[in-house]
């Protein structure tokens, strides 16, 4: 649907958590990491991260996700920025990994696809157990990597908990706050985990 919208009417498709979480993730890529640095755009969808980060430099991007049509709607955007070498390629996470993407990446991004795992009615725990692995394989095990999350489903804390057997929390990037009867909150959660070299449990 996206892909006909943007064929018949120019239509991007939305930016998850709009354009203000996307720009400071990618802030804080930019203020942190070697424009050189190899990234991972997980579940990438219309491919507009990963179009936006090689705008500010980082031309070492991968975009993965499950879905054909995603894959052809961010390879169109992509010619239509006029980035025609951007790499786009299916990956589902959730099944055993191909090599090309182990012990890959400096950075692994993620704006909603552990957001949309963990919506599935059926074995949600293990499907985030199992995505919780791949992205822990995916990050360079010899030197420093991190995995920079982004979530509207999940708090700080419920992150750190189910996160921290594979990962160190780095920073919380802050993020807009709302108040209501009260207490105060924020709509989303975005936080920089780096990879630990240990031993963690099988999935």
């Amino acid at each position: 649907m996206e892909t006909k919208s943007f064929d018949e009417m120019g239509d991007k498709g939305e930016i998850w958590f709009g354009e203000a979480a996307m720009t400071r993730m990618v802030r804080w890529i930019e203020k942190n990491i070697d424009v050189e640095s190899k990234i991972i755009d997980l579940g990438c969808g219309n491919g507009l991260m990963s179009i936006e980060l090689y705008e500010a430099g980082f031309h070492n991007v991968d975009g993965v996700d499950y879905s054909e049509q995603a894959l052809d709607l961010a390879h169109k955007l992509a010619k239509d920025s006029d980035i025609p070498d951007l790499n786009f390629f299916k990956c589902d996470i959730l099944s055993p990994l191909p090599p090309k993407v182990m012990n890959k990446y400096k950075v692994c991004i993620d704006k909603g696809t552990y957001d949309a795992i963990s919506l599935s009615k059926d074995k949600s725990l293990e499907m985030r157990q199992v995505y919780r692995s791949a992205v822990h394989q995916m990050l360079f095990s010899e030197e420093p990597s991190f995995f920079f999350i982004t979530s509207c489903n999940w708090t700080e804390e419920e992150l750190k908990t189910f996160f921290e057997t594979h990962f160190s929390v780095k920073t919380v990037l802050p993020t807009p706050k709302f108040q209501f009867g009260g207490a105060t909150g924020s709509t989303v959660t975005s936080i920089i985990f780096s990879r630990e070299n240990k031993i963690v449990p099988s999935t």
